[in-house]
């Protein structure tokens, strides 16, 4: 079954003691799966405008795809290393990621996600991040207020 949804994406990213913090919402898809959820939904603002990212999240793992100019492509599994591509303006980037922690609670159309992951370059330490996602079942009276 398929919903439509209200995406709120909070980032926050640690690089050398300094701490940054993305906000951004997007209308979107919530799909519910045999065997978990996929989110997807279009970036609005930014280098990233257009771009489609669809994550999908079944347990302790989420693989988030991204299309477009800086198409990415990335797998976040509790406890496990994964490597991934990473487009950037200035050409594709090699990442390794090791996530933490990997949580959903989506019923009925609506939840949240939580993701923490560290990114390593060359096997050195690069980032640690914290993801949280939150989805909002959207009902017809809530559409024309979340317009893209």
């Amino acid at each position: 079954m398929k919903h439509d949804v209200f995406i709120t994406i909070r980032g926050e990213q640690l690089v050398d003691g300094q701490t940054d913090h993305v906000e951004m919402a997007a209308k979107g898809t919530l799909e519910e799966l045999a065997d978990g959820y996929a989110v997807s939904y279009i970036e609005r603002d930014g280098p990233l405008a257009g771009a489609e990212t669809r994550l999908k999240v079944t347990g302790g793992r989420m693989e988030m795809l991204r299309t477009g100019d800086y198409a990415s492509e990335m797998v976040l599994e509790r406890g496990r290393r994964h490597t991934c591509s990473y487009s950037t303006p200035y050409g594709d980037l090699l990442l390794g990621v090791f996530a933490e922690r990997v949580e959903h609670r989506i019923r009925n159309g609506s939840g949240r996600i939580e993701v923490s992951y560290t990114l390593d370059s060359n096997e050195h330490l690069a980032s640690r991040n914290k993801l949280h996602i939150h989805i909002k079942k959207l009902n017809r009276e809530d559409e024309g207020a979340c317009q893209n």
